[in-house]
């Protein structure tokens, strides 16, 4: 591992990164600007299709209909299918004149993602966010049931004979078009081979305790539950509810990356001032298990903005702050050592453990960073950085680089998208955050009806062998970082609407008096 000098570190703070860091499972995908609709078509694309996100160009659409013969409906139907409302366009949009708004179509089955389920013009490269869903499923349940679990989804996502007859139609008909169009070798499905790299897996934790999950492991379970009930619904209704699914967890599991670069740097900081590292079981307390109501990511019915950008100003502090430290310590001759990555779980080392273990290295070198009290030495400057470079303070302010990616990724794939056409505004249900209809109102943290639908099937499954109360419910909430405040889900806007969907039915034995309803 090639060592980083301070000095290289602090003349480039906003792109630098120590190898240590790197190799660490504080650093991850990094993800940007994205919508429901396009991680779904990702997934496709990863699991089912094997097409790169630079391959898809957009203005491919407009060229379709002509290939279609007319044994399959020809130009005029599917000019109707692909433009006209009720049909396979999507209303959703970025603004008027942004390329965002370019023509986009519902992911409904795996050949729409050859061509559509993008944003933006096409460039040479996009992010890719099946590489953040590998990542997701890999730090929640490890490579071996991870890879059976993509697997199920990769299948799941494939379109058989057991799937509606449009869907049938759609899939056979883009499939023949699509190939004189932009041809792509026959393959055996990605899935069919998958594996998850070391790296998709650092978060994992082995030995977990059973007590709270993070959201990376709720959400493994969840996706479970979510393929699961596609045998039961129309191709249409499944996806609209697994897109709920990729949001909530890919995005909570964003959240809670940043959320523990800050728990390490804070403890470190502790640590270098003079206090005892912490055993494995606190870290994992602190980090992977710190739940909802305790440190909640979201609160329902707060305004999610400030929420968000508050949580990256201190991921941005925090991440300099590590690679700053990581720096100091190969300086002074300290450096942690290569081979066993920071908070990763390889071989023998348990994620939690593993953080622990840099965190008791912090302490045995504390002496050597130089001051008395290295802590607050450390935190006055990286605080000076920040004051001293616009750059960084750009960075803090979610402006520029790597945080106002990650703003815009929380922000949009969480937050309900508008339509083109305002009396479509219902099209967008699988949201967490709601959209108000004016752009400088709060964006409340306000589940939508498949969202909602969704996470009570989820926990239902969770729980089957006992009545499920609204305290499940919470609990299950604050898995994935959610906290619901008090009578939020009797009282709040996210009760009365679980009781307009029909999920609650009242019952004087249940917590709250109210039991959930399992929708499927």
């Amino acid at each position: 591992m090639q060592a980083m000098q301070v000095a290289d570190f602090e003349e480039a703070p906003t792109k630098a990164r120590h190898p240590a860091y790197e190799t660490s499972m504080l650093y991850t995908t990094a993800p940007e600007w994205s919508t429901g609709e396009v991680l779904l078509a990702a997934a496709c694309r990863g699991l089912v299709l094997e097409v790169s996100e630079s391959a898809v160009d957009l203005a491919n659409i407009r060229g379709v209909p002509e290939l279609m013969p007319t044994a399959v409906g020809g130009v005029d139907t599917w000019t109707r299918l692909l433009t006209a409302r009720g049909g396979l366009s999507s209303p959703l949009r970025h603004g008027q004149h942004s390329p965002m708004a370019a023509r986009q179509l519902m992911p409904l089955v795996p050949q729409i993602a050859r061509i559509a389920g993008v944003l933006g013009k096409r460039p040479r490269s996009r992010w890719n966010p099946a590489n953040l869903l590998k990542e997701t499923v890999g730090a929640g349940v490890g490579q071996e049931l991870g890879k059976a679990l993509l697997r199920s989804l990769g299948e799941a996502l494939v379109v058989s004979a057991a799937d509606d007859v449009f869907s049938r139609f759609v899939e056979n008909s883009l499939s023949e078009a699509l190939q004189d169009l932009q041809p792509v070798p026959a393959r055996v499905p990605p899935f069919e081979s998958l594996t998850l790299k070391d790296e998709e897996t650092r978060a994992f934790r082995r030995n977990r305790a059973p007590r709270g999950l993070s959201p990376a492991e709720r959400f493994a379970r969840d996706l479970e539950a979510a393929i699961a009930i596609k045998a039961g619904l129309s191709r249409r209704q499944w996806t609209v509810l697994l897109e709920s699914m990729l949001r909530v967890g890919l995005g909570m599991h964003v959240l809670w990356s940043c959320n523990a670069n800050i728990v390490a740097w804070e403890t470190a900081l502790s640590v270098a001032s003079g206090s005892t590292s912490p055993a494995a079981r606190d870290v994992e307390l602190a980090v992977w298990e710190a739940r909802g109501d305790a440190w909640p990511l979201l609160e329902l019915g707060a305004d999610a903005e400030p929420l968000i950008k508050r949580r990256i100003e201190k991921y941005a502090f925090a991440r300099t702050g590590l690679n700053l430290l990581l720096c100091l310590l190969e300086e002074v001759g300290s450096g942690w050592h290569p081979g066993t990555p920071i908070g990763c779980s390889t071989g023998s080392h348990d994620a939690p453990a593993a953080l622990a273990a840099f965190l008791a290295h912090v302490e045995a070198s504390r002496h050597s960073l130089g001051p008395a009290d290295a802590g607050k030495a450390l935190r006055d400057r990286v605080g000076q950085l920040f004051d001293q470079r616009e750059d960084l303070r750009a960075l803090a302010n979610c402006k520029s680089g790597y945080t106002k990616n990650l703003f815009e990724f929380v922000r949009h794939s969480l937050g309900q998208v508008k339509a083109k056409d305002p009396d479509q505004r219902c099209y967008d249900l699988s949201y967490l955050l709601a959209y108000s209809g004016d752009d400088q109102k709060p964006l409340p943290v306000q589940p939508g009806p498949a969202m909602l639908v969704m996470l009570v099937q989820a926990c239902c499954a969770a729980n089957p062998a006992i009545p499920v109360s609204l305290d499940d419910f919470r609990r299950h909430l604050g898995d994935y970082g959610l906290h619901a405040p008090a009578g939020e889900l009797i009282h709040g806007k996210t009760g009365r609407d679980m009781a307009i969907l029909g999920l609650v039915v009242d019952s004087p034995d249940a917590a709250g008096g109210r039991l959930l309803v399992r929708p499927f």
